[in-house]
């Protein structure tokens, strides 16, 4: 799945990134993106088997390239203990525009 090999490619170009990233790389083998207490899932199976409470970042920004990330909003949207955070400006049209439309507007999802 694309989550996985995104992170995999980024762990791989280290050298790449900051200086002081890359010599923690060189002294002590320390790689910024094995992430230990962070786990990634691409299935909801995946994400059932974590303990609660939980924080997912959910990739496809405009809700339309990922139908787990939609699948994860619709469920997720509706209940009052949850947070959605959009981290970037939606593109015009985009379901997720349409749904901050809605939001803003004070109409129900």
């Amino acid at each position: 799945p694309e989550s996985r090999s995104i992170v995999d490619m980024a762990a791989s170009q280290v050298e790449w990134l900051s200086k002081h990233v890359s010599q923690m790389f060189v002294q002590n083998r320390t790689n910024v993106f094995h992430f230990q207490h962070l786990q990634r899932c691409c299935t909801r199976k995946e994400l059932s088997r974590l303990v609660q409470p939980q924080v997912v970042l959910a990739s496809g920004l405009d809700l339309e390239t990922s139908s787990f990330a939609l699948d994860l909003f619709s469920e997720w949207a509706g209940s009052g203990q949850n947070t959605i955070i959009f981290t970037q400006k939606a593109r015009a049209s985009s379901t997720a525009q349409n749904l901050i439309d809605l939001i803003v507007s004070g109409q129900p999802l």
